[in-house]
């Protein structure tokens, strides 16, 4: 396997792990007994929808995953999301506060069986003693961080690991609401590295042998009310379009968004928001772009 270009930066990831810990820690001794639920609420709907759509077409294939690797799994949102739904899940990441993290989160959840976890670099690391080919392999916000050979084989890693489905989420750096949340984070130093590099997921399908399956938008709201700088037209429109609709499904206290901050009781109608938005929207809007990939020709080939 040949050597890939990362990030032109040496970011402190470690560092970044351990204060996204003292602010959960914190959060949970300010109000005992919060989940990660009530941490990221936005993040955990629009990870909700996206997993319901991936597995509903999973299923309609006759192959609903039963087993499940998130690489670079960080505070490993997907793996317990997964986990909840009964699927067997290892999540891996080089860092181990990353996984001190992901460990933490899974506190108070109600998880048939928590996932497991393994540190290891997948790309570097040998891990086929420590971690068995699932039905589905999934990243978030992982492979862009990698130059274009970089990627490949980092695609290549996730379809090795896969008995079929490989499911690839990236940042949509476009979107008006991602831009909004880069301001926040470089005004407020929580960005823990500043590059990503050009990616395009389906031209990295075709090159490695797989058929995309499913592409859509998710998470077309963040968490809190600073977050949103005010600085984008565009985006002020679509927030005020965004406040009608929330208004309609959950009741008048929405009239304040986005001057306000969600929790996990606002789980259920951002969901029910989000899921009626157009694909044309979550495409644009949308924090990520994910895809769902189907790795049997590849393995086949």
């Amino acid at each position: 396997m040949t050597t890939a270009t990362m990030t032109a930066t040496a970011p402190d990831l470690a560092g970044y792990w351990r204060t996204e810990l003292a602010n959960l820690r914190e959060l949970r001794a300010r109000a005992p007994g919060v989940t990660y639920r009530d941490w990221q609420p936005t993040k955990w709907q629009s990870l909700r929808r996206l997993l319901d759509r991936a597995f509903a077409h999973c299923a309609d294939q006759g192959a609903s995953p039963r087993s499940a690797i998130e690489l670079g799994c960080g505070s490993a949102t997907l793996s317990i999301k997964l986990a909840g739904r009964g699927v067997t899940v290892t999540g891996v990441d080089k860092v181990e506060d990353a996984l001190d993290l992901a460990r933490e989160c899974c506190h108070g959840l109600p998880l048939p069986e928590s996932p497991r976890f393994v540190q290891g670099d997948f790309l570097t690391d040998p891990l086929t003693d420590a971690v068995a080919p699932a039905d589905i392999v999934l990243s978030g916000g992982v492979i862009e961080h990698w130059d274009a050979d970089g990627q490949r084989e980092a695609l290549q890693a996730h379809i090795d690991l896969s008995k079929r489905w490989v499911l690839v989420t990236v940042p949509n750096l476009d979107s008006p609401v991602f831009q909004s949340f880069l301001h926040w984070a470089e005004a407020t130093g929580r960005l823990y590295e500043d590059e990503h590099f050009d990616i395009s997921v389906p031209e990295l399908a075709e090159q490695t042998g797989c058929e995309v399956a499913l592409v859509d938008g998710c998470r077309i709201f963040l968490p809190m009310a600073e977050h949103y700088d005010g600085s984008d037209a565009e985006l002020d429109d679509f927030n005020a379009e965004l406040r009608s609709r929330l208004v309609a499904a959950g009741g008048p206290r929405y009239g304040a968004f986005p001057e306000m901050s969600f929790t996990a009781d606002d789980i259920d109608v951002l969901h029910a928001v989000e899921e009626a938005a157009s694909v044309e929207e979550r495409m644009h809007f949308g924090f990520l772009h994910y895809y769902l990939l189907d790795a049997g020709p590849a393995r086949a080939g």
